[in-house]
């Protein structure tokens, strides 16, 4: 779905066909790469986390930051797309994948976000007898003791004068 955004998207068109377009087209049509970037994600995603909460999302963009810059992940995407038959220079191929990578993980977040937000909804606690019960008799105990509050304010000041 991503890479069909990406090879439709306007900004990759104003020129014609962009490297970012031609590049979209080859790599959906091969599962290799498919593979290579399904690998990545896995690695770069723990599995139980929802990133709901802020620190989650900052080791997660942590642990992205390390893999987008590592050797190895520079090196194999290097060698990937030198057997593609790609002829374009290697500053495509790297904004190609800059590009790439922000719109997976982008999408990965929308959605591991909707889905832990719906477990959480599902999650939400209703209150039971016993602890409306509980909150009736706080609030009870409140409204009593401010009443006994102000009959002492009220019998303490003359009814003449104003407190």
């Amino acid at each position: 779905m991503t890479l069909e955004n990406m090879a439709k998207d306007p900004m990759h068109q104003l020129f014609g066909d962009s490297e970012v377009t031609k590049l979209c087209r080859v790599v959906m049509c091969l599962s290799g790469v498919h593979k290579f970037f399904l690998d990545i994600f896995t690695d770069i995603f723990s599995v139980g986390k929802t990133l709901c909460s802020t620190l989650d999302r900052e080791y997660m963009f942590q642990k992205f930051h390390q893999t987008r810059v590592s050797d190895d992940f520079i090196r194999g995407y290097m060698l990937l797309f030198a057997t593609l038959t790609f002829t374009g220079q290697a500053t495509c191929i790297c904004d190609f994948l800059n590009i790439l990578m922000m719109e997976l993980i982008g999408n990965l977040i929308s959605e591991q976000v909707k889905r832990g937000l719906k477990n959480a909804v599902a999650e939400q606690e209703r209150i039971s007898d016993s602890d409306q019960c509980i909150l009736f008799y706080i609030c009870g105990f409140n409204v009593r003791s401010l009443r006994k509050r102000y009959l002492k304010v009220k019998s303490v000041c003359p009814q003449k004068q104003q407190c």
